[in-house]
C-alpha cells in the first residue's frame, strides 16, 4: 500500500506541473519523484517499527520503577509534584522520552 501511496504523490506532482498548479520555487518535479523514491525504505522502516511508548507512559513507567502506585491518583500526584519540582529539565526530558534516568535510584553497592 505504502508503494501504491508514493507512486500517486509522484503521479499528483506530475498533474500539478502539467496543469501549472506546482509552484515555480519548488524543486523540479523529477526532483521531487526522486525524493521520494529515497525515502521509500526509510517510511517502511517507520511503518515496521513497533510503537514507542509515549511521555506520559514513559513517566509513569519510571514512577512505577520507583514503587510508585500509578493507579492510586494520589500517589501519582505526589510523584508528578516532585517530578516537575525536583527534577531538571534535562533529567525530565530524558525520563520522559525513555522512562529510565542514567544514575537513579543509585546502586547501593557505588555508595559504600
Amino acid at each position: 500500500m505504502l508503494f501504491a501511496q508514493i507512486a500517486a504523490l509522484g503521479e499528483f506532482f506530475e498533474i500539478l506541473a502539467a496543469h501549472r498548479r506546482w509552484h515555480r520555487e519548488n524543486m523540479e518535479v523529477g526532483a521531487a519523484r526522486a525524493l521520494l523514491g529515497e525515502l521509500v525504505l526509510p517510511a517502511l522502516e517507520a511503518v515496521e517499527d513497533p510503537p514507542r511508548p509515549s511521555t506520559p507512559e514513559n513517566i509513569c513507567a519510571y514512577a512505577a520503577s520507583l514503587g510508585v502506585r500509578v493507579d492510586d491518583a494520589a500517589s501519582l500526584a505526589k510523584f508528578t509534584a516532585w517530578f516537575n519540582g525536583h527534577l531538571t529539565r534535562e533529567q525530565r526530558l530524558q525520563i520522559s522520552s525513555t522512562g529510565r534516568f542514567e544514575g537513579w535510584p543509585p546502586n547501593p553497592s557505588e555508595s559504600a
